[in-house]
Order: structure tokens, then C-alpha cells, then sequence
């Protein structure tokens, strides 16, 4: 393997005479930017974990600026969790463009809308500056994503984002970030995928002390900050002691402390009990329940289905095709999938029911065909509990639930997170673990089914005209959207 880290260096260096990188710095640079034989990187993923003011934003700046002007990156997003962080990165490289008259040539335009800063090429290539909690930014798709302040990073947010980059021939996510003020956080996950080898597609470089370490130990400051003593000095990393007046957070602000063990990510299911339910053969019998859930902000949506297996266990699994899970930004896409699932599953083997947890889609997928239940608060909370009790619950028997070890679904359970609901509990911002409770929860849920119930007769409203939506409730209260007049051919459901 090559790298060209140091090309990228030399270029940086040369932009401003009086800056040398230090030796981590360049490190770091140089092992992201390694390359294979057929050139493209060797890492996807490459994490900074560094206290703040220690220097990250040099290797951040070097790489973005050599990925626009040396090495032809046709779109660059540098994200932070706040406008300001965001904005203060794209100043310093804003100086350093603006005064050197060898890059400033190739600028067409500099764009300085607050909150969406950045510069265009004249040949068309961008680096773009965007603030994640303002919405900004996702859905682009670019060779590269920088992801500072990445411990604010929640599952969702990367899964928005993470998408945009599969049709790229060859992207790279970098991340810089200090630990994270919870459990089950992008960046606790991904360093102990790094901690545990289990991949040679992510790189971390880490400076941290462990629990229990002494908040008086100089060699703990030095083990923490790699710019100590040089620019972080004893006298300062003290006086930063007595001003924050909490240990527990200058342990995790200054001393690279994690508070928690990234190994207790797994909050709700452990993940010795999901793995139990791992079985890469796992295929259902003919039934499936299918259901749709949607991110609030509409960020993204995902697709499941359940199905009974011959030995009568639970199958589950997050649909996908070509290689690409269901599970992607927006919601604009879900309706056409919904529809190319059913039409795939053939007449005899059609789903039992077609559950979609959002208004919007479910009066879409109505207005396209197809018969589905809308959910109401009171099943969405029994079924997470039930999707619980199936992988979780003490009764070890009763744990039915086999899945293939889909990667998307292994962390969505690794990141789930209770919310209260009336009757029970739904996921936190889950779409992926959502959609496969709901499958579950109506494969297991027999009055709400479409064809094991009642003749399709039964299912088509009474009155109104051929082709009018109506959402309607049937006999034992649930909520049912379909399409109302018509023969039953014209129906797909």
C-alpha cells in the first residue's frame, strides 16, 4: 500500500512557510490517504479522537484542501455539529486560499451565505462548509464527508448521510471529535469496531486516557494532548481545571476520558441476545408483513419484512435489492419500492399486510394500489415491546426472532434507544429498528391482515367513486387506507 499523504502535506506546508505539521498530525494524514493498487483508498472510515486545541483542524484543512486542488475530489463536505464550528473551519481555509494567488486562479466563486459557506472551482469541484444541526447538507453526494465534532454524531444523522456516498466510485469519511457525553453515540461504535479489528477498512487513532486515571498525573496529560507541552502547557490544561469546576467533565473534555465503556453501546438488547438470533440461512415461508417507517424530518425512510419460517421461528430482515438495503434518504422513494416488492412476491405470495408508519406515504401508497394499515400510537408501542419480548424477553423460549446479520440492522439495534409512548414504548429517531417491529408486530397481529381474515371484497369501502382514496376504520377499530370503488382487479393488494 501507498499513500499520497505526503504530497498532500508538502502541498499544505507550502501554502503558509512559517507552519510545520507535528509528527501526529502527519500520521494520521498519511495513513488516510493510503491508497491501494488500484488507487483506491484503503480506508473507508478514518477517525481523529484528539482533546480540543490540540491541533486537529491542520490535518483537516491539509486534506480538504490537496482532496479540491491536487487530487480532482469533485465535491467535499466539511460538517460540524454547530454553525460556528463550521464556519471557523471554513475561515481558516478561506485565509489560506485567499493568499495564495497559485489556488485563488482556479476559485470561480467563494460563497458566504451563513450556515452554507464554501468555494467553487472553475471547472466545477466544491468544498462546502455546512452545520448538521440546521439540516444542511444531507443529501449530497460527494467523495468525501469531514465530520467534525463527530461525538454529537447520532446513528441517524450518519445514516442520512452515509447513502450519498454508494454511488461514488471511491469516498472516504474522516472524522475528528473528543469522547462522546453518552452511550450508544456513531463514534463510541465505531471505535470499538476499530478496538476489535474486526475490519481493515477503518482507522483510529485515539489519544485517551482509561478510567480511574488520576487527574493529577502529568504523564495522563501528555497521554491525552499531543500538542503537550509544546502549545497545551501543564499551566493551562490546570487553569482549565478550576474554570470547568466539575471533574467528572474535565476528565472527559481534557484528559480524553470516556465516561462509559464503549462495549455498554448496546443499551436496550444486549448483544450477545441479538446475536444469538443470527442465522445467515434464515429464509421465510411465503407470508410476509412488510412496513414502512419515516424519519419526522423525512431525512430517511426504511423497509422491513417478517415472515414465519417452516419450524415455525420468526424471520426478519431489511429488505434491499442489488445490494442496497432499503433503507435510504428521503421518503419519495418508498411507494415505487413498496410496489416492486409486492409485484415481486407474485400473486400466491402476497404480504399479509403492508404496514407504513407516515400519513404522507401511506395515503401515497394507497393512491398507487396498494391496501395498508396505518398504525395507530397503541399498536406502534405494542409492537416494540412485542419486537423486545421476540429477541429479548426473559423467557428464553419464547425469543423466536432470526435474522441474517444485515449491518444496517445490526446497528440499528446496537443504537436503540426507548421513547415513551402511551401503552408502552417506541424507538428514538430508528427508523430501521422501527420498520422491523411493525413487521413483526403485523405478521403476529392476525385481525389487521388483508387476506387471512376477510375475502378482498370485505376490504373495499363502501361508496364513493371509482379510484377515491377514503381511510376508513373496520370492524374491530383499526385504521385502514385503500382505495374505494372499482373491481377487485384493479386492486393490487
Amino acid at each position: 500500500m501507498s499513500s499520497v499523504g505526503e504530497e498532500v502535506i508538502e502541498h499544505y506546508e507550502s501554502l503558509h512557510e512559517s507552519v510545520a505539521m507535528d509528527w501526529w498530525q502527519r500520521e494520521w494524514t498519511v495513513d488516510t490517504l493510503g491508497v491501494r493498487d488500484d488507487g483506491s483508498w484503503a480506508a473507508f472510515e478514518s477517525a481523529l479522537n484528539v482533546q480540543r486545541q490540540n491541533g486537529k483542524g491542520s490535518p483537516a484543512d491539509a486534506i480538504e484542501l490537496g482532496g479540491l486542488f491536487l487530487l480532482g475530489e469533485t465535491l467535499i463536505v466539511h460538517s460540524a455539529h454547530q454553525m460556528k464550528t463550521s464556519r471557523e473551519a471554513f475561515v481558516r481555509v478561506a485565509k489560506i486560499v485567499d493568499a495564495n494567488d497559485e489556488l485563488s486562479k482556479h476559485v470561480r466563486r467563494v460563497m458566504r451565505s451563513k450556515g452554507e459557506e464554501g468555494f467553487e472551482l472553475m471547472d466545477g469541484r466544491r468544498l462546502m462548509f455546512f452545520s448538521r444541526s440546521d439540516g444542511s447538507g444531507k443529501g449530497f453526494t460527494g467523495n468525501r464527508i469531514f465530520l467534525d465534532e463527530a461525538q454529537e454524531l447520532e446513528g441517524e444523522e450518519m445514516a442520512s448521510m452515509a447513502p450519498t456516498m454508494m454511488a461514488t466510485v471511491d469516498a472516504q469519511v474522516c472524522y475528528t471529535f473528543t469522547p462522546p457525553r453518552r452511550r450508544g453515540s456513531h463514534v463510541a461504535r465505531l471505535r470499538r469496531r476499530a478496538k476489535a479489528r474486526t475490519d481493515d477498512r477503518t482507522i483510529y487513532y485515539g489519544w485517551e486516557n482509561p478510567r480511574g486515571t488520576s487527574l493529577d498525573d502529568l504523564a495522563a496529560y501528555a497521554a491525552a494532548n499531543p500538542a503537550y507541552p509544546h502549545r497545551i502547557t501543564r499551566e493551562r490544561i490546570e487553569d482549565m481545571r478550576r474554570a470547568i469546576g466539575d471533574d467528572e467533565l474535565f476528565a472527559r473534555e481534557c484528559m480524553g476520558i470516556w465516561q462509559f465503556e464503549d462495549e455498554d453501546g448496546w443499551l436496550v438488547i444486549s448483544e450477545q441476545l441479538w446475536e444469538d438470533g443470527r442465522d445467515p440461512l434464515s429464509e421465510p415461508k411465503n407470508v410476509l408483513a412488510l412496513a414502512c417507517d419515516v424519519l419526522p424530518d423525512r431525512a430517511a425512510a426504511a423497509i422491513c419484512a417478517a415472515g414465519h419460517r417452516a419450524d415455525g421461528l420468526l424471520h426478519l430482515e431489511l429488505t434491499g435489492k442489488d445490494g442496497v438495503a432499503d433503507y435510504l434518504p428521503g421518503a419519495g422513494w418508498a411507494v415505487p419500492r413498496l410496489q416492486e416488492i409486492v409485484a415481486n412476491l407474485g400473486r400466491g405470495s402476497r404480504p399479509c399486510v403492508v404496514v407504513v408508519n407516515d400519513q404522507a406515504v401511506a395515503e401515497a401508497a394507497a393512491n398507487a394500489g396498494l391496501t395498508v394499515y396505518r398504525p395507530q400510537v397503541r399498536d406502534v408501542a405494542a409492537w416494540c415491546g412485542q419486537f423486545f419480548d421476540e429477541v429479548a424477553g426473559p423467557h428464553a423460549p419464547a425469543r423466536r426472532l432470526r435474522h441474517r446479520g444485515q449491518v444496517q440492522l445490526d446497528s440499528a439495534v446496537a443504537l436503540a434507544e426507548k421513547r415513551p409512548m402511551s401503552g408502552g414504548f417506541g424507538w428514538l429517531q430508528n427508523p430501521v429498528l422501527t420498520a422491523a417491529s411493525l413487521a413483526v408486530g403485523g405478521l403476529l397481529t392476525p385481525r389487521i391482515h388483508q387476506v387471512s381474515r376477510q375475502p378482498v371484497s370485505a376490504f373495499v369501502a363502501q361508496g364513493g367513486g371509482a379510484g377515491r382514496k377514503q381511510s376508513n376504520v373496520d370492524q374491530d377499530g383499526n385504521r385502514v387506507i385503500r382505495m374505494g370503488g372499482g373491481s377487485d382487479n384493479d386492486r393490487s393488494e
